[in-house]
């Protein structure tokens, strides 16, 4: 289940981040996806802004709990959200949480 609310995460120090067909990755909580891979090396998501705004770390949530921050409309809409579309770097995982790279809109291109 994909969440948009904080829940109870204090007994847990960090959660598994898997990008698609990858290694996993620890994230501290507190700490947005982005920020994982960035500091593990990771480079199978690209980094763009860092705010939400750019819409260059798009992702897709396979399996998890993430928050949810504020992004960009522009790229990743209230329906694309509800099919799981987020932005790395403003998503928080809540569980141990699976991802893949997803194509910006065309628009954008």
């Amino acid at each position: 289940m994909i969440s948009n609310h904080a829940t109870d995460v204090e007994c847990c120090e960090s959660f598994q981040i898997i990008v698609e067909n990858s290694a996993p990755i620890s994230c501290s909580v507190g700490a947005n996806v982005l920020e994982a891979l960035e500091r593990a090396g990771h480079k199978g998501i690209p980094v763009g802004c860092r705010r939400g705004g750019c819409g260059i770390c798009r992702v897709k949530i396979i399996a998890g709990d993430v928050l949810r921050k504020r992004m960009s409309r522009a790229k990743v809409s209230f329906a694309e959200e509800k099919q799981n579309y987020a932005l790395a770097c403003c998503i928080y995982p809540r569980s141990d949480l699976t991802v893949k790279p997803a194509p910006r809109p065309l628009d954008d291109q």
